[in-house]
């Protein structure tokens, strides 16, 4: 295979005589962990580094810092959710309890509901729509 060409067809190594081909063979896994190209070409940076380091060029962090304020675990930290939200979590707690009756893993089918509802009220009208009719 000529030094320009980068890749080689699948049925050229047909042709290889049965020591290349072991040879390939061996140096496939340690080729793959110390030389993927995707490890090679991305730098990799830590939150840390990106919000405490300064760009040269730019004479500022790198990442501004972003501030969250929890609200709590508790009851009184709790955000109240809208009507058809709180509806559909409820929901989503009868479907999980009537589950448990059924299977033992009903506590993560819980949490991917209660995520999925989450993640939007879209998604968790959909659920809400869904775990009606399965649970009836």
């Amino acid at each position: 295979m000529p030094k320009s060409k980068a890749v080689a067809d699948g049925k050229q190594s047909a042709q290889l005589r049965p020591a290349d081909r072991q040879q390939i063979i061996n140096y496939n896994t340690e080729f793959f962990t110390q030389h993927n190209p995707f490890i090679r070409h991305i730098i990799r940076r830590t939150r840390d580094f990106l919000e405490n380091t300064i760009d040269p060029s730019k004479q500022e962090t790198y990442l501004k810092k972003v501030e969250v304020q929890l609200l709590g675990e508790g009851e009184k930290g709790a955000n109240l959710l809208p009507g058809y939200l709180m509806d559909s979590y409820q929901t989503a707690e009868e479907f999980s309890e009537c589950l448990a009756q059924r299977i033992k893993s009903a506590g993560f089918m819980r949490m991917l509901l209660l995520k999925r509802m989450g993640s939007s009220i879209e998604a968790g009208t959909d659920s809400n729509k869904v775990t009606r009719r399965r649970c009836n």
